[in-house]
C-alpha cells in the first residue's frame, strides 16, 4: 500500500527507499525517504482523512515555525491519497529522546519537558 502512496505523491517521484519508522506516539505511519540524489531525506506520515484538518492546521503551525527560526521540521508537502492524508517534512536527524531521556533524573526529565 505504501508504496501506491508514494508513487502518487509528486514530490516523492524521485525517491530510492522508503523505510517504515516504528517509533512515536501518534498513530501516524511514518516512513523516512531517501531521495535518489543520496543527501536528502524527508519525512512521509500517513494518517486516516477523518485527522486532516487537524493536520492541516499542524502543517500551518510548523510553517509559522519555521518562518521564525525555530528548530523543526520544514513543512514541504500536505495533501491526500486515495482514503489516506499526508504530510511530508524535512527529516531531522539525531538521537531517539524517548531512549535519551532514561539517563536522567526524574526531576532531570521533568525540566527538560517543562522547557520544550
Amino acid at each position: 500500500m505504501i508504496k501506491t502512496i508514494v508513487e502518487q505523491i509528486p514530490i516523492l517521484k524521485n525517491c530510492n527507499r522508503v523505510v517504515h519508522i516504528n517509533k512515536g506516539f501518534s498513530s501516524d505511519e511514518k516512513y523516512l525517504i531517501q531521495m535518489y540524489d543520496g543527501n536528502k531525506q524527508v519525512l512521509l506520515r500517513t494518517y486516516s482523512l477523518q485527522e486532516l484538518d487537524k493536520k492541516k492546521r499542524e502543517y500551518s503551525i510548523l510553517k509559522v515555525m519555521h518562518e521564525y527560526d525555530v528548530s523543526c521540521s520544514k513543512p514541504l508537502s500536505i495533501g491526500k491519497v486515495g482514503n489516506r492524508g499526508y504530510m511530508i517534512t524535512s527529516y531531522i536527524e539525531g538521537k531517539d529522546a524517548e531512549d535519551e531521556i532514561q539517563q536522567y533524573s526524574v526531576q532531570e526529565q521533568y525540566n527538560i519537558g517543562l522547557e520544550a
